[in-house]
């Protein structure tokens, strides 16, 4: 049978180096979490602006393509009456 481990009420330095690895360890990760959360708000703020100012372009094209319908229309609208108008004169001859 192994020997079963012997359990002292010392600390030796190994296992002071370990716990402070631990700890350091510990505690950088959560800066370097802290950090990319602190980078992703400004990140996440950019693109919420950016999102912003395009809906405000595509809304300036969509009232200008509308305009540009209704001109069109009309456009559409006068050519058919002078056209009419030509039929007319052709029929009249």
């Amino acid at each position: 049978m192994p020997p079963s481990p012997e359990l002292t009420p010392t600390i030796s330095f190994g296992q002071v180096l370990q716990i402070a690895i631990l700890v350091f360890g510990i505690g950088a990760g959560y800066a370097m979490l802290s950090s990319q959360g602190e980078g992703n708000k400004v990140a996440l703020r950019i693109a919420s602006e950016e999102r912003k100012s395009l809906e405000i372009r595509v809304r300036g094209l969509e009232l200008q393509n509308a305009r540009a319908q209704e001109q069109y229309s009309a456009i559409i609208g006068i050519l058919s009456k002078m056209d009419a108008r030509l039929e007319r004169m052709e029929v009249a001859k």
